[in-house]
């Protein structure tokens, strides 16, 4: 049996639609940008915070600046890493839940939570 009649056939209109409902709905630049805004402009609102406590605090004194520049750094780092952990448990879920893994999904979902509990405190 040749290999042309194994395959299905499918007109080049078709084709072309099916290649861009992939490009335009799965993974593409619109849908990671419609997913990843929200974080990129919650991370440059911890900055603009940090600049505009030293601009205030600018009129108290060097000592007050000095402590806001560093916590604003430790709770940029603090934030940053906690981001970064539960962007990992989502990540693991959302794998779980694309596999159909009901076992996994579960843990992954319940470590999650505590993830999001523990650097809530």
């Amino acid at each position: 049996m040749s290999s042309d009649s194994r395959e299905s056939k499918v007109s080049p209109s078709e084709h072309l639609e099916q290649l861009t409902i992939i490009h335009n709905e799965s993974g593409g630049r619109g849908e990671v940008t419609k997913l990843g805004w929200p974080l990129a402009a919650g991370m440059l609102s911890f900055t603009v915070m940090g600049v505009v406590d030293t601009l205030f605090l600018g009129w108290v004194g060097t000592v007050a600046q000095a402590g806001v520049g560093l916590g604003s750094i430790l709770i940029y780092a603090l934030c940053g890493f906690f981001r970064g952990t539960t962007s990992g448990a989502q990540s693991v879920v959302s794998a779980a839940h694309g596999a159909g893994d009901s076992t996994r999904l579960r843990r992954a979902g319940g470590a999650a939570v505590l993830i999001a509990l523990v650097s809530g405190i």
